[in-house]
Parts: structure tokens; C-alpha cells; sequence
């Protein structure tokens, strides 16, 4: 019995001393010294919070040493605003990725790290179409998880401003996903935006837009048969005459706060006002807050004042069905997106009085700030409307000049 407290007691002190480990070594497989087995099993979220937590450690390491050996090279050279002045013969002197990959499959003693490269040019706005990591986002950078097109959008080589250190050349800092994937990218070269050298350069560009605008102006002399297919047959013919889809009915509105039609009345007034003034206080304007819709690659704010404008008139005390189709179906040109809107229009959702009372009393009186917007041209405008230049500017205000005096005392 003595023996065996003693064995447990060494179990439970995890064998602190060196004589109590040379005892268990000893004794371990001494007959007379009886073996306490536990009867407790370790629960599983216990065995995955304790891997979990081996994995995060190895994935921070292997991010610090990646982080190491991609400084080494620079370590010592001059920054400028946020980025590293590079020496002329860096390309012999910085580490290659595949290699980085290769190192730490050595080290680590994992599976080889995935490597690629691509060769195709692609704009900022279209950086999101980068085979594998155009869809990832850096959960390590900041509060929120920033995008792979802002990194890109900020580099040094179009006018960034530093704060995710990203140039051409010099591979970005290591990137924790949101999956919890690492991932490492290197620009290897820019070409920021530019009047073209010549006609050579840019001529598959031009032959595009060329046809494009031969395309528009086509369509735009279809307009009136397109119209006239619509209102007797229905917005499925015109879709499979053009090869084009008929989106589901939405709701439009030239400030569209966002707020889903499913909630309670009550609800939907306080998330509304939450809403727009958060998108005003943020500097959009009356414009960036209108709806779009779905077939148009950019928000056409006047398409949408163009359909509320055709719905305004319409009698509230007759049904949208029984409306005439003249009146119900018609088609919108945008001249942003280069394309015809057929509109067929299902119902009409007017203001209550609730509703305008809220936006336009209590704390928040939405519906005069957003006049006040308008009317002054954006957030910026109100900041600037009793600026020194605009009221100089206002009450024509010109500074006099005084002739010299002389005096004695």
C-alpha cells in the first residue's frame, strides 16, 4: 500500500526530482510494485483545444521564420515612407518563394508548401480574378480582414500609402487567412495608370470599345421593338431573343439603406436611419446609395430615378395589374453600363406617414441631412459651406489696403 501511494504521488508531481525519476525507472516494472492505470478518458474537446493549440503554434513559427528569412536579404537598407529603397542588383540578392516553399518543407518537415506564378497582366479592380489568393483575405492586418485587392490597390507603385508595405519586388508581409492558411505574394511588376505611348499599345482596347459603341448604338435602335416584344410577350422572349436572364423582382429606391423588407415596420425605421447616416458619415453621397440592380455591372443612378419617376403618378386606388402595359412595362437606357433596362413593374411601396416622421424628427432628422447633402454637394461641401474661401467667395470680400501715415511723437 505504501508502495503504491508512493507511486501515485510521483505520478501526480509529474517526477519533480531526479530520484524520484531514477525510483519510476527503476520500479516501473518491478512485479511488487502494482500499476495505477487512470479510469478518467480525456474528453474530446480537451484533445482538440490542446491540438489546437500545437497547430497554432507550429503555423506561428512558420510564419516567423518566413518572415525572417524574406527580411534578411533587406536587413539594413533605408525606408522612404513606409517602403525599403532597394538597391539596383536586388533581384540577385532577395530570396525566390519557391525557394522560401522548399525551405520550409526542410525545416518544418511538412508537406511542400504550394507555389505558383502567373505572367498575365490585370488591373486593381480585377486583382480579385488571381488564381488561388485573389479570394483571400488577411485576418492579421488590422481589426477587420483586409482583401486581397486593397493590398494590392495599396502599393507603393500606385500611390500607397505604406501601411501594408506592399512594392513591387519585395514580397508582402505574411498573411493569416481567415481559414487559417499563410500565404505569401510578390508583385513582380506594375505599370500604373498612363496616358498610352501609342496606338500599339492600347489597340485591342480600342478595337473592344470600337465594337462596343457600334454594339450600343445597334441596340439603342432597337429600343422601341424591344419595348414592343416586352409589353405582348412577356420579359422571358426578349430574354431568350438577347440571351439574357430575367432577374427576380427587387425593390428600388434611390437611397436604399440596405434594410431586408421581412422585418417589423418599427425595426426597419431605426436600422434605416442607422444606415444612411453611417453611409453619410463615411462621405457617400445621394448617389452611392442607390439601389442596383443586378444586370448592370455599375449602379446607374439615373436608371432608378428614371423607373421612380414613371411609378410616381401612378393611382393608389387602382391595382398595379389592372394598370395598363404601357404603363407597367418599358425600357430604360444606361448610358453607364452601355445597356437596355427592361422594367416590368409589380407593385409600388409608398412612404407611410410613420415612416417620414421618423427620418425626419426626433434625433436624427435623416430626411434634412440627406437635403442637406444634395443640395450642398456631399459631406464634403457641408464641412466647406462656412469655410474662409467660401463665405470670401460669398459676400465677395476683398481685403483693403490702407496708405502709409506718418507720425510724430
Amino acid at each position: 500500500r505504501d508502495n503504491a501511494s508512493l507511486i501515485r504521488k510521483f505520478k501526480s508531481d509529474d517526477f519533480t526530482t531526479r530520484d524520484q525519476r531514477r525510483f519510476w525507472r527503476r520500479n516501473e516494472n518491478d512485479p511488487r510494485f502494482p500499476k495505477v492505470e487512470s479510469s478518467t478518458e480525456i474528453p474530446e474537446v480537451v484533445t482538440k483545444a490542446y491540438l489546437d493549440k500545437l497547430t497554432n503554434q507550429s503555423r506561428d513559427a512558420i510564419a516567423r521564420t518566413m518572415s525572417e528569412q524574406l527580411r534578411l536579404p533587406r536587413r539594413g537598407f533605408d525606408e522612404f515612407n513606409g517602403f525599403v529603397v532597394l538597391p539596383d542588383n536586388w533581384d540577385e540578392l532577395q530570396v525566390s518563394l519557391e525557394q522560401l516553399a522548399a525551405n520550409m518543407q526542410t525545416e518544418f518537415s511538412i508537406d511542400l508548401p504550394a507555389y505558383g506564378s502567373m505572367g498575365e497582366w490585370l488591373s486593381t479592380a480585377d486583382a480579385a480574378s488571381t488564381p488561388v489568393i485573389g479570394s483571400v483575405s488577411a485576418s492579421n492586418l488590422g481589426d477587420t480582414p483586409v482583401p486581397f485587392t486593397t493590398l494590392v490597390g495599396a502599393a507603393k507603385e500606385f500611390d500607397g500609402n505604406g501601411i501594408y508595405r506592399v512594392q513591387k519586388s519585395v514580397a508582402a508581409p505574411v498573411l493569416d487567412t481567415e481559414d487559417g492558411g499563410l500565404v505569401v505574394f510578390r508583385i513582380t511588376d506594375t505599370d500604373a495608370s498612363r496616358s498610352p505611348v501609342d496606338l500599339d499599345e492600347v489597340r485591342d482596347r480600342v478595337q473592344q470599345d470600337v465594337a462596343r459603341l457600334k454594339q450600343w448604338d445597334a441596340m439603342q435602335a432597337e429600343l422601341s421593338s424591344i419595348q414592343d416584344v416586352a409589353r405582348t410577350s412577356g420579359l422571358l422572349q426578349v430574354a431568350m431573343n438577347h440571351g439574357v436572364s430575367v432577374n427576380r423582382p427587387q425593390p428600388v429606391s434611390l437611397v436604399d439603406a440596405g434594410v431586408p423588407a421581412l422585418l417589423d415596420a418599427e425595426t426597419r425605421r431605426a436600422l434605416m436611419s442607422q444606415s444612411i447616416l453611417t453611409r453619410l458619415g463615411s462621405g457617400e453621397t445621394i448617389e452611392d446609395m442607390v439601389s442596383s440592380l443586378p444586370s448592370l455591372r455599375q449602379p446607374d443612378a439615373a436608371v432608378v430615378k428614371a423607373i421612380v419617376d414613371r411609378t410616381n403618378n401612378f393611382p393608389m386606388e387602382i391595382s398595379i395589374a389592372d394598370l395598363p402595359v404601357e404603363d407597367r412595362v418599358f425600357v430604360i437606357p444606361s448610358e453607364e453600363n452601355m445597356a437596355l433596362v427592361v422594367v416590368r413593374v409589380t407593385g409600388t411601396t409608398p412612404a407611410s406617414q410613420e415612416l417620414a416622421m421618423n427620418l425626419s424628427g426626433n434625433a436624427s432628422p435623416i430626411l434634412q441631412r440627406l437635403m442637406t447633402v444634395d443640395e450642398l454637394g456631399g459631406t464634403k461641401g457641408i464641412g466647406e459651406a462656412f469655410s474662409l474661401a467660401t463665405l470670401t467667395d460669398r459676400h465677395k470680400f476683398k481685403r483693403g489696403r490702407s496708405d502709409p501715415v506718418e507720425t510724430t511723437n
